[in-house]
């Protein structure tokens, strides 16, 4: 069982129930902060399903609280089995990530829960222009950090990625602050 704390504001994206369910929950997300808006609520309601499908056990918006509801960031919480990493195995996983992720900032630090990867990477984004006829693309730079808990059947991912770089540390900060409270429980019966 994982445990995890998060911050004031976070606004979870609804992973469970069928589309319906999905909707309704996204619906009510939306209605809380003073939004209403049926193509938001249905794009918060697909997002959740395709997020589910490629195993995200918990999604969130972020907020940073001195720049207002319109700069946020996007929390992603995952536990995926892995057969080489087992119990405290950072240094491991460290080595592995920085083979898959060259140009990331990777180092091992520790938690509460005990040591972990810390991963800081920037990723440049080009977009086409929708418009008829546009030859310009449109170019997105997001900042994000990753934090890896080995567990004991696998490791814990927590990312948290923004294109609000001038928020950057405040989103850091909560980042930090999350990966803290995660817990990895084993049901006893």
């Amino acid at each position: 069982m994982l445990r995890i704390s998060l911050p004031p504001g976070c606004v979870l994206v609804p992973l469970q129930g069928d589309a319906e369910q999905r909707r309704a929950c996204a619906a009510e997300v939306l209605d809380s902060g003073g939004r209403t808006c049926h193509a938001a609520r249905d794009g918060l309601a697909m997002l959740g399903a395709d997020l589910r499908a490629s195993g995200i056990a918990l999604a969130g918006i972020l907020t940073a609280v001195e720049a207002g509801p319109e700069v946020s960031a996007f929390l992603t919480v995952s536990q995926w089995q892995h057969a080489k990493i087992t119990g405290s195995d950072a240094s491991v996983l460290a080595e592995m990530h920085r083979a898959r992720h060259p140009r990331a900032v990777v180092e091992v630090i520790n938690l509460p829960v005990g040591a972990a990867v810390r991963s800081v990477r920037e990723t440049e984004l080009s977009l086409p222009d929708s418009g008829p006829g546009a030859l310009d693309a449109t170019s997105v730079v997001t900042r994000g950090v990753q934090f890896l808990l080995p567990a004991p059947a696998g490791v814990v991912v927590v990312d948290v990625s923004t294109a609000h770089l001038r928020y950057w540390g405040a989103f850091a900060r909560q980042a930090q602050q999350i990966a803290e409270t995660v817990r990895v429980e084993t049901l006893r019966l």
